[in-house]
């Protein structure tokens, strides 16, 4: 391709990214927003093949603590099962390991704070 062709093809996606950009492409993305909970709590949702460190899972998902166990079948959910407060519908987050980090220096061993990835909680 020529200089020119490149040129012309960069200016193109630039315009039309920036003419598309925030119109109903999807759920949004806000890094930075996040949770902190109980250890328990981070557990309902945890993605098990992700991991643990800091006794927290790394990798969350709203939609695993709203997945009824075997044993809950049939039966009402008990409080502790289902989203936890604060937690918004179809969230993804990773552990905050700095926040975390700083809550076990200052002596809270119970609490894991997440950073949400996907969707923009409302």
């Amino acid at each position: 391709m020529t200089r020119g062709s490149l040129f012309v093809l960069f200016t193109l996606s630039v315009v039309l990214g920036v003419a598309c950009a925030g119109r109903g492409g999807g759920p949004a993305r806000c890094p930075g927003e996040g949770w902190c909970g109980p250890a328990e709590a981070a557990e309902r949702m945890a993605e098990a093949a992700a991991g643990s460190t800091l006794t927290c899972p790394i990798h969350v998902e709203s939609a695993y603590a709203a997945q009824p166990s075997a044993a809950a079948e049939g039966a009402e959910a008990p409080p502790e099962q289902g989203l936890p407060a604060g937690v918004p519908t179809g969230a993804h987050g990773t552990l905050d390991e700095k926040r975390t980090r700083k809550l076990r220096d200052d002596g809270d061993a119970a609490t894991c704070c997440y950073t949400w990835v996907a969707p923009c909680p409302a």
